[in-house]
């Protein structure tokens, strides 16, 4: 049980951001490039990305820049059929593409995939093939020898208080609006920063945080973004 986790934030697209752009998958590009400048300029530790980007869009070269411009390590999410069953050929090579054009830049592939066992609950660190990029919590963070090839399980974090989350989460549009950008700032300058979904119909894991009464409110389901949180927090502590 936590009062709060202080090294990990979470920014989101959700409900709320779509009706905003108007754009529900592929998610909007423009917002996150415009978001990443303010991230990246705030100072964070790194920032890790949850979305796939696995398909053509018209903004994909203002978030390309934006991508090069990058000063802080960013891992973008990747995927093949090995681990995702849902992507296809031509979304996976539209993907390498994307990731081969940042070559030599602070932008680096991340494996997203959650594993669950066979009652569909997420419980334990994902198996990766060798050929995998590294799993999402350790490439955000320095090598840790006791997380390498880690299958136990995730140390799920308890709010101490059920009104209060254990971790920040904030719309990403309230990143890339310069009048509410300069403030948050300060929400993000040496945190790690992860950017996802935060939607009802997608990307949502049973837990056994819905185990214990109350600890997850009405939807008993967490967002993948979440589940990732627990497990890089999990890596900062150091805790197997």
């Amino acid at each position: 049980v936590v009062e709060k986790e202080d090294e990990v934030v979470m920014i989101v697209y959700n409900e709320d951001t779509l009706k905003l752009t108007g754009q529900r998958s592929p998610v909007d590009r423009t917002i996150l490039a415009q978001s990443l400048e303010t991230i990246d300029a705030a100072g964070a530790r790194s920032i890790g990305i949850d979305i796939l980007f696995d398909m053509p869009q018209e903004d994909d070269g203002l978030l390309l820049d934006a991508f090069k411009a990058m000063k802080t390590p960013t891992f973008l999410a990747y995927a093949d059929v090995e681990t995702n069953p849902e992507i296809d050929y031509a979304q996976h090579e539209f993907l390498k593409r994307y990731l081969d054009e940042l070559e030599g830049t602070q932008v680096k592939p991340t494996s997203i995939k959650i594993a669950t066992d066979g009652d569909g609950v997420a419980r334990r660190w994902t198996r990766l093939p060798d050929s995998a990029p590294p799993f999402f919590a350790i490439a955000l963070t320095k090598p840790n020898p006791k997380f390498a090839g880690y299958e136990g399980a995730i140390r799920y974090h308890l709010p101490a208080n059920t009104d209060v989350p254990v971790f920040d989460k904030f719309a990403i549009e309230t990143f890339a609006d310069p009048a509410t950008a300069e403030v948050l700032a300060a929400f993000v300058k040496d945190k790690h920063v992860l950017i996802g979904g935060d939607f009802i119909d997608r990307d949502r894991f049973e837990t056994p945080v819905a185990l214990v009464e109350g600890a997850a409110g009405e939807d008993k389901k967490m967002i993948g973004l979440e589940v990732h949180a627990h497990m890089l927090t999990q890596l900062l502590n150091d805790d197997i």
